[in-house]
Order: structure tokens, then C-alpha cells, then sequence
């Protein structure tokens, strides 16, 4: 079990497991033992983001590039999805 938090005065649940499927983490919550949801927790990017990048592409800025303290595979895929052409 990774910790019980409690959702209302009378009832706690318990966070037992997390799965990593980049871009996405799934929190498992139970009660009393019995699956009580699912927590899916993912960035998103901004809509005009996609195209911000692609018309600095288009203004001969060749070389963009993304920092993030996020996990790599995170960073990756986000970079792919916004056509970036490196990220940390």
C-alpha cells in the first residue's frame, strides 16, 4: 500500500499501487480491499502549441528545444507530439 488518504469525514482509501505507461500514471485506489477507481494522471499541452512550434519551424528556427524536470519518457513523448527536435 503506498498511503491512505482520506476522501470525507467517514472514508479513507488506500492509494495500493501505480503503474508508469508514459505518457500516463495510473493510481489504483481501494476500499476495504476492493478496487475503488482508477486515477489517470497526464499532462496536456496547450492547443495552439502544435502549431506555435510548427511556424517557428516555418520562420527558419531550426533547431527548438524543451527542458523539463519531467521524466524523460514523458519529455520524449511530448517532443514527438509537438515536433520538437530535441528535449530534456
Amino acid at each position: 500500500m503506498l498511503e491512505t488518504v482520506t476522501c470525507s469525514e467517514k472514508k479513507n482509501v488506500e492509494l495500493v499501487t501505480y503503474e508508469f505507461d508514459a505518457p500516463n500514471t495510473y493510481v489504483y485506489a481501494a476500499d476495504n480491499g476492493i478496487h475503488a477507481g482508477t486515477i489517470n494522471i497526464a499532462d496536456r499541452t496547450k492547443e495552439d502549441s502544435k502549431h506555435a512550434i510548427d511556424r517557428l519551424h516555418t520562420l527558419g528556427i531550426s533547431d527548438l528545444v524543451m527542458l523539463s524536470g519531467d521524466n524523460q519518457t514523458v519529455v520524449d513523448h511530448a517532443a514527438a507530439e509537438l515536433g520538437l527536435d530535441r528535449a530534456y
